[in-house]
């Protein structure tokens, strides 16, 4: 089983408290990255959550999200 790098860890926990898409320059800003070093640490966490049956829904121009429960939610804290 895998671990989330530190970076992963931050992105998750962004994503896990907005309740819209974010984008990768505000999740940039946010964590004081590139939108470049934001969308490699996203590929890692898409897989890794995918393993958890939660998808990372990324839509051009409007941003990434979680989708699943917020029970499911709770347990990738």
């Amino acid at each position: 089983m895998t671990a989330l790098t530190t970076r992963q860890r931050d992105l998750l926990r962004l994503l896990l408290e907005s309740n819209k898409p974010l984008g990768a320059a505000d999740m940039a800003d946010e964590l004081q990255l590139t939108p470049r070093q934001v969308n490699y640490g996203l590929k890692g966490l898409r897989g890794w959550l995918a393993r958890r049956d939660v998808l990372l829904n990324s839509t051009p121009g409007v941003g990434a999200e979680l989708i699943c429960s917020a029970e499911k939610s709770l347990t990738l804290v």
